[in-house]
């Protein structure tokens, strides 16, 4: 069933069964809250209080807890050729920043939105089988000329220092897209997964949180398209699926109280890797949106 709701303090949806309750926000069509027996799986960061957002803003002052999406890029830049030369793409994108249409059915809820500087529709719509959240996406050029463009889940899990995940692919090496704490030697350096070594030659896991005093926080992708594109994740247990032939590139955030004093594992399935087009790009990796085109894919996550 579906309701409408106040989650900390700004209107919201609910959609629950018996088993398991997900709750979507109008803001920036963020699922906020996936809870089963009462255990919440999503982090929810350390405001009792939503964090309105702003459209330019940005996205590390605001809100960071639950799952948004990210179109069409993770980081800021502009467009570098084409009919769209020139237009800048905000940082994280433009739809975690707007608000969202929302429609309650009796057993589904649809959000859509559109894009503010260029032309297309990202619309979902979340279903609930058993103990499992459904969303199918759709994903729309609404002009005929192509531009830059991938998607992004930003699913920020609760996680402690038991926490490990790993992928049901075969999974060797990884790029790093982020190294705040230079641990991983840098943007693209290559290693093996899920242990490698630090910069100082240490043993360094890649499946896992650091402990809480470690104050590091990296970010990586796997260094090849994947095949089953499932995600297990033990202490919380989950299972995370998506479509592997339309989102076939998987990252991975790990922040142990290295950024905002926050402890949590991000899990992002993408269309591309390495946090924009421009750096999918530059890395031989296609990141474009065709003129007219239309992306469909799903994304399960069972809790």
């Amino acid at each position: 069933m579906t309701e409408s709701i106040l989650f900390r303090k700004t209107r919201a949806f609910s959609l629950r069964n018996e088993h398991i309750q997900a709750v979507l926000l109008k803001a920036g069509g963020k699922i906020a809250s996936l809870k089963k027996d009462g255990n919440e799986y999503l982090y929810q960061g350390h405001s009792k209080e939503f964090t309105p957002s702003q459209f330019e803003g940005d996205f590390g002052s605001c809100d960071l807890s639950g799952f948004d999406d990210m179109v069409p890029t993770i980081n800021a830049g502009y467009i570098q050729s084409g009919v769209f030369s020139g237009v800048h793409m905000a940082d994280h994108g433009e739809v975690w920043a707007v608000d969202w249409d929302v429609e309650e059915g009796t057993d589904e809820i649809t959000a859509s939105a559109d894009g503010v500087r260029l032309p297309y529709r990202i619309s979902k719509t979340l279903t609930l089988k058993e103990n499992v959240l459904i969303i199918n996406y759709e994903l729309r050029n609404k002009s005929p000329f192509s531009f830059p463009c991938m998607w992004a889940a930003h699913m920020l899990i609760n996680a402690d220092e038991n926490t490990r995940f790993a992928s049901a692919d075969s999974i060797n090496g990884i790029r790093a897209s982020l190294d705040m704490s230079s641990a991983l030697n840098g943007f693209g350096a290559l290693h093996e997964w899920p242990q490698t070594k630090d910069k100082h030659g240490r043993a360094y896991y890649l499946d896992r949180l650091g402990t809480r005093d470690s104050k590091v926080c990296e970010k990586y992708y796997f260094d090849s398209r994947l095949k089953t594109g499932e995600i297990r994740v033990e202490n919380p247990a989950m299972k995370i699926r998506f479509d592997a032939e339309t989102i076939p590139y998987l990252g991975i955030w790990l922040n142990s109280n290295g950024y905002k004093d926050q402890y949590n594992i991000g899990i992002e399935p993408a269309s591309a890797p390495m946090d924009s087009p421009e750096n999918a790009k530059q890395w031989g990796y296609s990141a474009e949106l065709q003129g007219g085109a239309c992306m469909r894919w799903k994304l399960e996550i069972e809790v």
